[in-house]
């Protein structure tokens, strides 16, 4: 399936039956849809994603740094 951002014909490319987002496969169901979730919010909003980006997401959500979810609750008291 492909998500296009009109405004910026930026394509972001997802298979829900395989797991896997711009041809990279995410083994577990959480993590994909979770990083599935966030690309496609952000790319809405203009964001134009990498392959390194998808990377980068997955292992934060495997490894999230407890500073950043930190700060995050922060900003959203």
């Amino acid at each position: 399936m492909k998500l296009l951002n009109r405004r910026t014909h930026m394509e972001f490319d997802f298979n829900d039956y395989t797991q896997t987002i711009m041809n990279i496969h995410i083994k577990n169901p959480d993590c994909y849809y979770s990083v599935r979730d966030a690309i496609h919010y952000n790319v809405m909003e203009g964001w134009q994603p990498t392959q390194q980006d998808v990377l980068d997401l997955i292992n934060e959500w495997k490894h999230p740094d407890p500073q950043a979810m930190k700060d995050r609750e922060e900003m959203f008291k």
